[in-house]
């Protein structure tokens, strides 16, 4: 049974694993470690004032447990324990890790590259800073007067200025809405499925909004990074949910 899914449905996907793999080594070797644009700021600007948390309400490993771990425990939980058979259950658990996988990625790659671009100081900006006495308020200047700037990578004062979007709320986000769709559909939910399993199936939404409502706590993010972030990771789950897990009919919209 394995052999025949290998041969008909495995070897069809490998063009989608090597482009996911490819987008990840670009995510985490390259988009995460690259320099932004260093754009001009003011000291006078309060919403770069913020003292800088050197404890997060969720950090990166956390980020990282809390949507991708768990959502995909979830998904590969109920599929090994549905009423189908192995042959279903190996093809399903293929389709759910390939399109949550890239829906992953890609939303970090994006993000990131937006990150880079947009070069926003975050909130706490000035504190990883630390200007030198002498510099202006008013005046835009870059930061080859932060008292932190060396020839030497300053990692703090570099990822200051990757405010835009925020990744924990895109991530948390892509990972939040896709748990959502798929069990909206696992389920086959319609508007007149009961209450509680929407709220069973769409209730981890409410983690990831949590998830980038810290970020607002923690100084790390604007609002509007936050809500842009957001988008980013609620479109890209969509999107990779579609494309391997089609909506057939109106019937199963989650409306």
């Amino acid at each position: 049974m394995f052999q025949q899914y290998y041969k008909k449905d495995f070897q069809r996907y490998i063009p989608d694993w090597i482009t996911t793999i490819i987008i990840f080594l670009a995510f985490a070797c390259y988009l995460e470690w690259a320099i932004p644009y260093a754009r001009p700021f003011k000291l006078s600007n309060p919403d770069i004032q913020h003292q800088f948390a050197e404890v997060q309400i969720v950090n990166d490993f956390g980020l990282y447990v809390l949507t991708f771990i768990i959502p995909l425990t979830i998904m590969c939980a109920l599929i090994f324990t549905s009423k189908k058979d192995r042959y279903e259950q190996v093809h399903h658990l293929h389709m759910t890790l390939l399109a949550f996988t890239l829906n992953f990625v890609s939303v970090g790659a994006v993000t990131d590259f937006l990150k880079i671009w947009i070069s926003r100081p975050r909130p706490d900006f000035l504190s990883r800073c630390l200007p030198k006495p002498d510099t202006p308020l008013d005046t835009y200047v870059t930061i080859e007067v932060c008292s932190t700037f060396t020839e030497a990578t300053n990692w703090r004062l570099i990822d200051g200025m990757k405010s835009c979007p925020s990744g924990h709320s895109s991530l948390a986000m892509s990972g939040a809405i896709f748990l959502a769709l798929w069990l909206t559909y696992e389920w086959k939910l319609t508007k007149t499925s009961s209450v509680h399993w929407w709220i069973l199936s769409w209730g981890y939404v409410l983690v990831g909004a949590c998830i980038g409502i810290s970020r607002s706590i923690d100084y790390r993010h604007h609002l509007t990074d936050i809500l842009f972030g957001f988008l980013l990771g609620g479109v890209g789950a969509f999107l990779s949910y579609k494309k391997y897990f089609p909506i057939e009919t109106a019937d199963n919209l989650p409306l």
